[in-house]
């Protein structure tokens, strides 16, 4: 039997990083990249309990790393563990933990926006040690900045897992299919992390998100933004993904009213007959 665990790595990193002490204090930087990394372990972990509580999930090993601007999210299960709804279980919770990564970031002192990637397969994780190998933890760092824009995706293996049981409709968006642009190539079509899932789009944090990545976006609030080609085109990639996360947020809350009206009328129904 192999050495290896069966799990789901997402590496991420921040975009216009560089010189970024330049413009921040250092401990500003420092502060900033150790709440988000604790936040979005935290908020997964919590998720993680509610769901095992309503027999969703299986036990599983989160852990989340940072080095300088890139963070490594993991979640592994035993090595005796090789189905591949194990492997979707962890996927999901990978990305509903970078999910809370991404929204935190942009809100934070010093706003971050994240691109990055999700594989699954073997790999070793070490917490104690902040140690992570495999062919999983290759794959996904191979693939973290192929991406033209701020997108977290899954790799092409991971995104033919059967993710249904992240399905449910209060976390139906978060990895939506999207044909992401990839440097050099054709775009490819797979799934993506929505940073606003759980969010109302007329909410105050919706419009607080998505005005915090668009504000990074504009080469006003960011010095080092150019007009080149490759940064105009990250930029513009982003922003659809934006107005397409927007609109998704907007046919859900159709959806779960109409829904709610729905039970309603047949909660009416049922008074009047009885």
């Amino acid at each position: 039997m192999s050495d290896f665990s069966q799990g789901a790595v997402g590496v991420v990193d921040a975009l216009g990083f560089k010189g970024i002490w330049n413009r921040y204090p250092l401990d500003a930087v420092r502060r900033t990249l150790e709440e988000i990394r604790k936040y979005a372990l935290e908020e997964v972990s919590k998720m993680m309990k509610r769901l095992y509580a309503h027999g969703v999930a299986r036990p599983f090993e989160i852990a989340a790393f940072s080095f300088s601007d890139t963070v490594i999210f993991t979640a592994v299960t035993s090595k005796a563990e090789r189905s591949s709804d194990a492997l979707a279980g962890a996927a999901g919770l990978v990305a509903a933990g970078i999910s809370y990564l991404m929204r935190r970031a942009v809100c934070s002192e010093v706003p971050l926006i994240f691109r990055g990637a999700i594989a699954t397969g073997e790999c070793f994780v070490d917490h104690d040690r902040g140690m992570f190998l495999g062919p999983a933890v290759d794959e996904a760092s191979e693939l973290e900045k192929k991406a033209e824009g701020a997108f977290v995706w899954l790799s092409p293996e991971t995104c033919t897992l059967d993710l249904n049981d992240w399905n449910r409709r209060t976390w139906e968006n978060l990895l939506s299919q999207y044909d992401v642009p990839l440097k050099g190539c054709s775009p490819i079509r797979t799934k993506v992390v929505n940073p606003f899932v759980h969010v109302s789009h007329v909410a105050d944090e919706f419009a607080k998100i998505r005005d915090g990545y668009l504000s990074f976006l504009s080469s006003k609030s960011r010095p080092e933004a150019t007009d080149r080609e490759d940064v105009v085109r990250k930029r513009v990639n982003t922003e659809k993904l934006l107005v397409f996360f927007e609109e998704q947020a907007r046919k859900q809350a159709v959806r779960m009213q109409l829904e709610h009206e729905w039970k309603m009328e047949m909660r009416r129904r049922e008074r009047e007959g009885s």
